[in-house]
């Protein structure tokens, strides 16, 4: 049987993925756009190319085959997906600390406890006679 060489080597310049680049082109534009738009404040793409191979038969007309001649091969599937996502940065802060309150572990939590003030108290105690 006469075999040809459709392409060499598989690299991402191959007849597989050349579906995929005008999607890629078209999220990499979008996203520039929408970044450069300042309508967000950046933007990623992902590319996800998932690849199988099966075993297959096939059946190819020959003289000595009443049916065909089985032929075995296995037969590449590349499947992509292009996701974009981009960022909204839209923030709020708030903060809390005071030099009053303490922070101690209880039993089964954290609780908050008032800091004693720094002027001594002192608890007279009555002398036993």
């Amino acid at each position: 049987m006469d075999q040809r060489t459709i392409e060499s080597d598989i690299t991402f310049e191959s007849t597989p993925f050349k579906q995929i680049r005008p999607s890629l082109d078209s999220a990499i534009s979008s996203v520039i756009k929408k970044v450069y738009d300042g309508k967000f404040s950046s933007g990623e793409i992902t590319l996800k190319i998932k690849v199988a191979i099966d075993e297959r038969t096939v059946l190819i007309p020959h003289a000595s085959y009443v049916d065909g001649m089985p032929y075995e091969f296995k037969s590449p599937t590349f499947e992509n997906t292009v996701t974009t996502t981009l960022k909204q940065v839209g923030k709020e802060e708030s903060s809390y600390m005071s030099n009053k309150i303490e922070i101690r572990e209880t039993d089964d939590s954290f609780a908050l406890f008032e800091i004693p003030d720094s002027q001594m108290k002192l608890e007279l105690q009555e002398e036993e006679e």
